[in-house]
């Protein structure tokens, strides 16, 4: 049975250290060690962050998809509880002490808070002002082509419900 891992970095980039929270719920999704998850200590922009995770996912096959919410958590958990109650994402908020930060959530329910302070829980938007939930799912399936795959991709985007980027 797989326990689900606490991250194995506290944030504190003043001591030239970079907290591991996405880089953990990703692998506690993938149940898998943290450290098998590639990890920089360094500040990264979202967009190299991602390129980061993306190259990793897709070396396994799979991509991370994202939504940004400008809806309250509880709302948010709401949805995922109606609608996916078994599904796994990360939600990512801003914590107390102004921390962007991931944790691992069930349906609606926050199942693994991977931070090693106590007192670490989401409470806001992000910095950009926006909750994000962020899937891990396999790659676009070979029986499925580029181009409606794209199409999808596009009126989602559209409608303003998911930011995708396949890789």
């Amino acid at each position: 049975m797989f326990v689900m891992q606490d991250q194995l970095f506290r944030h504190r980039p003043d001591q030239g250290i970079w907290g591991d929270c996405h880089r953990t719920c990703i692998a506690n999704i993938l149940e898998i060690p943290a450290a098998d998850v590639p990890h920089s200590h360094q500040e990264m922009s979202g967009e190299e962050f991602k390129a980061q995770m993306d190259g990793y996912l897709a070396s396994l096959g799979l991509i991370s998809l994202t939504l940004w919410w400008p809806k309250p958590i509880d709302y948010i958990l709401g949805i995922h509880r109606d609608l996916n109650p078994e599904i796994s994402y990360i939600l990512s908020g801003r914590t107390k002490k102004g921390i962007d930060h991931s944790v691992l959530c069930v349906g609606g329910v926050i199942r693994k808070n991977p931070s090693l302070d106590p007192d670490n829980d989401l409470v806001t938007p992000a910095s950009d002002q926006n909750f994000q939930t962020t899937y891990v799912v396999p790659q676009r399936p070979p029986f499925i082509s580029e181009q409606d795959f794209v199409d999808v991709a596009r009126s989602w985007r559209r409608d303003g419900i998911l930011s995708i980027e396949a890789t």
